[in-house]
C-alpha cells in the first residue's frame, strides 16, 4: 500500500533473495518503488553473492520526502532458472525507503516463418474461400482441391509476406506452374506470365542484400486439369533450390489495416477473461467463425487457425510472451472483427 518498507538503508547495506525461479525467458528490467528524502542512490543488482555477477544498477535520484514514493526502472542482463539475488545499496547517508521491487519478464517476439496464403475460387481472386501459412511454394495438386471449399479447377492463390537473403547477391527466381503466374520482389513485377500454359519455367533477376527483408507476392491461377506450382531461387553464393521456409516471413499487420476494419460490436463477439494468462475464449453468437488470427502490436502473428466450426471455443496463448494483443476474426461473409486483449 506505499507505506511499508525496508528503510535505514545505508551505503553498503544490501538484502538477498534466495531462489528466484526467473524461468526460460528470464527478465528485461527491474522495477523499483521507492521514497528518498535524501540524493537518492544506487542499486546494484548482483547474482549468487554480493561480488556475483552483476546485471544491473538502478541510478535513484531523490523523491522529496519519505513518504512520497515512485518507481524506477533500470534494464537487466537476462538470466534464466533459479538464481539467488543480492540487492547491494551504495550512496551517502541514509539512502531510501523501499516499498517493493519487481523484474519485468523479457519479451521477445519471434518472426514467424512461412507467407500468407489466401486461396480464392476464381481464376482472378473473385471469391474467398480460406487464409492459411504456407511454408513454401512447392505444391502438386494434380487433379484435386487445394483444400475443403475450393473448387478442383478456376481458382486462384496469392501469397504474401517478406523474403530475406542470406548473401548480397543478383538472386534469380524461378516459377513452373500450371497454369498462370506472376512474382513481385521489393514491389517491382520480376515475372508475369499471366496466361495458360503449363510447365515450363520462367525467370527473373533482382540484386538484394542479405540481412534485409523485402516485399514478396506471388500470384497464381488454375484453369483446368493437372496443378502445381514451384517457387525456386539462385545466385553465385546459393545454389538453385525450392526458397525454403527459413527465408520467408509473414506480412505485418499495419495501423492501416486496423483503419479500414470494422469495429468490434460487443453483442456479436465476446472475448474473455481479458487480461487472459492461458485459455482465450470466443464466444460468437451471429456468424459462423472462418478462421481466427492473433498478432502482437507489431503485425507478427502468434496464432492462425483457420479449421473451426465451434462458436465457443478456447485458444492456448499460454505460451506467447506478455503483452496487447489482436484477436482478428473472420466469419463465413468474409467479415473481418478486431478486438484487442492483454496477455498476463
Amino acid at each position: 500500500d506505499g507505506t511499508d518498507n525496508i528503510g535505514g538503508v545505508q551505503n553498503g547495506s544490501y538484502t538477498v533473495y534466495k531462489n528466484i525461479d526467473f524461468g526460460f525467458k528470464g527478465a528485461s528490467s527491474v522495477e523499483f518503488r521507492l521514497s528518498s528524502a535524501t540524493s537518492g542512490g544506487n542499486i546494484e543488482i548482483r547474482v549468487g553473492s554480493t561480488t556475483g555477477q552483476l546485471i544491473g544498477t538502478a541510478n535513484i535520484s531523490g523523491t522529496g520526502s519519505w513518504g512520497n514514493y515512485s518507481t524506477f526502472s533500470t534494464p537487466v542482463v537476462n538470466i534464466k532458472g533459479l538464481q539467488d539475488i543480492y540487492l547491494i545499496y551504495k550512496g551517502s547517508g541514509y539512502l531510501f525507503n523501499i516499498n517493493h521491487f519487481k523484474f519485468v519478464e523479457e519479451v521477445k517476439f519471434v518472426e514467424s516463418n512461412g507467407l500468407q496464403a489466401s486461396y480464392f475460387n476464381g481464376t482472378n481472386f473473385e471469391n474467398p474461400v480460406l487464409q492459411r501459412i504456407d511454408n513454401e511454394i512447392n505444391f502438386d495438386w494434380n487433379d484435386l482441391s487445394p483444400a475443403a471449399g475450393i473448387n478442383p479447377d478456376y481458382y486462384s492463390v496469392r501469397w504474401t509476406g517478406s523474403i530475406e537473403a542470406p548473401h548480397t547477391d543478383t538472386y534469380t527466381f524461378y516459377i513452373k506452374s500450371d497454369n498462370g503466374r506472376r512474382v513481385w520482389i521489393n514491389n517491382t513485377l520480376i515475372i508475369d506470365k499471366w496466361i495458360k500454359d503449363w510447365d515450363i519455367y520462367y525467370s527473373g533477376t533482382i540484386n538484394l542484400e542479405a540481412g534485409k527483408k523485402y516485399d514478396i507476392k506471388v500470384e497464381y491461377f488454375e484453369e483446368v486439369g493437372g496443378a502445381n506450382i514451384k517457387l525456386e531461387w539462385a545466385s553465385s553464393q546459393t545454389p538453385r533450390e525450392i526458397i525454403p521456409s527459413s527465408q520467408f516471413y509473414l506480412p505485418n499487420f499495419t495501423t492501416s489495416d486496423l483503419e479500414q476494419i470494422p469495429s468490434l460490436i460487443k453483442d456479436e463477439l465476446i472475448i474473455y477473461p481479458n487480461p487472459v494468462a492461458s485459455q482465450l475464449h470466443i464466444d460468437y453468437d451471429k456468424k459462423q467463425i472462418k478462421s481466427v488470427t492473433i498478432t502482437n502490436s507489431n503485425g507478427i502473428v502468434s496464432y492462425y487457425n483457420d479449421n473451426r466450426s465451434n462458436d465457443n471455443y478456447p485458444i492456448d496463448v499460454s505460451t506467447i510472451a506478455r503483452g496487447i494483443y489482436f484477436l482478428i476474426v473472420i466469419n463465413n461473409q468474409n467479415e473481418k472483427i478486431v478486438s484487442k486483449f492483454v496477455k498476463q
